[in-house]
């Protein structure tokens, strides 16, 4: 008997060829199933990300006429003097400590010049 004739008592399936032909097809049809998968998800996110663009253009707009009608140019030059005000305290009180520290520092060192004599 050759090889090339089938005796009936093996099962052709079970060959090589036959299993691999399947799971090759099985492969690609897995990756068909992801690539249909992966559009269907990059479309959603598109569609996501333009209702967002939408919803941020809203936002800022309503935003920008509500500061313009709030916000007067009054408003700002108080805001002015008081950050002008905050940082000149700010100033004396850093001031402030920079004495007191170098006052505690020459106390310390006459303290010690006092000891070494």
């Amino acid at each position: 008997m050759s090889s090339d004739q089938w005796d009936g008592l093996t099962d052709r399936r079970s060959s090589k060829g036959f299993v691999v032909r399947y799971e090759l097809l099985g492969i690609i049809g897995i990756m068909v199933i992801q690539l249909a998968g992966s559009i269907w998800w990059a479309s959603s996110m598109q569609t996501e990300v333009k209702y967002m663009r939408a919803d941020i253009v809203r936002l800022t707009s309503a935003l920008e006429t509500a500061t313009q009608d709030r916000y007067k140019p009054s408003d700002a030059s108080r805001a002015h003097e008081h950050i002008y005000a905050t940082i000149a305290k700010n100033e004396v009180r850093i001031t402030n400590i920079e004495y007191k520290e170098l006052d505690q520092s020459e106390k310390r060192l006459s303290a010690l010049e006092n000891r070494m004599r």
